[in-house]
């Protein structure tokens, strides 16, 4: 529960810390746009963090941050292997990828918008 809390604690940092912060869009127009393939233009990587931890608990932990997102976000599951699961999810300010690799990381980057 506290490794929990402490990656949805770096999603809210990885979010809010973009001193480069450009555009931002609300919820509904995020999810028109990636439903129609017309995706944000994104800048560079901004924020990334890296946890370890094994294959499991990191699908179980991608799946738990991904999911407080998706009720009001976009996502999409970009990869999806026995070696490698990543999810994108397009917030505000910024597009998140969330992606667990077998050898016992959890990675989440984001980029703003530009």
């Amino acid at each position: 529960m506290r490794l929990i809390k402490s990656l949805l604690m770096m999603m809210v940092i990885l979010i809010s810390s973009n001193v480069f912060a450009g555009k931002t869009y609300a919820p509904d127009q995020l999810r028109l746009m990636v439903s129609s393939g017309n995706y944000p233009e994104q800048g560079p990587l901004g924020k990334e963090q890296t946890a370890k931890m094994n294959w499991a608990v990191c699908l179980a932990r991608t799946e738990s941050i991904v999911g407080t997102m998706v009720p009001t976000y976009p996502a999409v599951k970009l990869v999806d292997t026995k070696l490698m699961t990543s999810t994108k999810v397009w917030v505000n300010d910024a597009a998140m990828t969330v992606t667990c690799y077998a050898d016992g990381r959890l990675h989440i980057t984001s980029a703003s918008y530009l």
